[in-house]
């Protein structure tokens, strides 16, 4: 396993607005939170409650998990790409 996406070396992106954001060849695994988010949609089978569009995450939290799409509710992230086969 390569280590280059841990370090974000496959890209990002930075979301603002409340659009789904979905990855193109590959998934989102680490989400770091700029300003103070809210998520109504963070698509990820190992975590609950995140995407209840109430609870706000404090901006420089990190959330690592497996993403296939995110919309915010509120805030701004940078969503960390990993490409398949990495």
């Amino acid at each position: 396993m390569s280590a280059d996406f841990s370090f974000g070396q496959s890209g990002g992106e930075l979301i603002t607005d409340t659009s789904a954001h979905t990855p193109t060849g590959g998934v989102f695994f680490a989400i770091s939170v700029v300003t103070a988010a809210t998520f109504a949609v963070a698509t990820d089978g190992n975590i609950t409650g995140l995407n209840d569009g109430a609870t706000a995450i404090p901006a420089g939290s990190i959330i690592y998990g497996r993403f296939n799409s995110i919309t915010l509710t509120s805030g701004s992230v940078v969503a960390y790409l990993k490409e398949e086969g990495i």
